[in-house]
């Protein structure tokens, strides 16, 4: 029942401390790349590393960026299926049977009935995930 909320969403991840640890090396290393000197002279040949250090700051700021839009992406799609299923529950709610008589009355007693059963089976998971995606952000 809880893939309702976690549609495309990865729940195998590593740790909060794993993703700042991995950002973190990465922020270092760009600036270690920032503090070499971009000429430097070998006997009597000068070398301007500035076009390897613009192309290694790329390669790290790409890192950065996979590491950083994964938390994103995955926090978005998280959350973005909580709000469609709250939607989705309000909607299926809004017409409540006065009495369930005929076939029709029944199948929509048995729609908010089953969404009722689909919110108490999701709380509990959703209102754990939020602490967490906050922490994300």
């Amino acid at each position: 029942m809880a893939n309702k909320i976690l549609e495309n969403v990865h729940t195998q991840k590593p740790s909060l401390e794993e993703f700042d640890k991995r950002i973190t090396y990465y922020h270092k290393v760009k600036e270690e790349i920032g503090h070499m000197g971009t000429i430097t002279p070998i006997g009597w040949l000068t070398v301007n590393s500035q076009p390897l250090q613009q192309k290694l700051n790329t390669i790290v700021d790409q890192w950065i960026k996979k590491y950083t839009g994964f938390l994103l992406e995955n926090t978005t799609t998280e959350i973005n299926n909580i709000k469609r299923f709250i939607n989705e529950v309000s909607e299926g709610i809004k017409t409540i049977p006065e009495k369930a008589e005929t076939k029709a009355e029944k199948d929509i007693l048995m729609q908010v009935m089953t969404h009722l059963r689909d919110v108490k089976m999701i709380k509990d998971h959703a209102m754990a995930e939020i602490a967490p995606m906050r922490e994300m952000i």
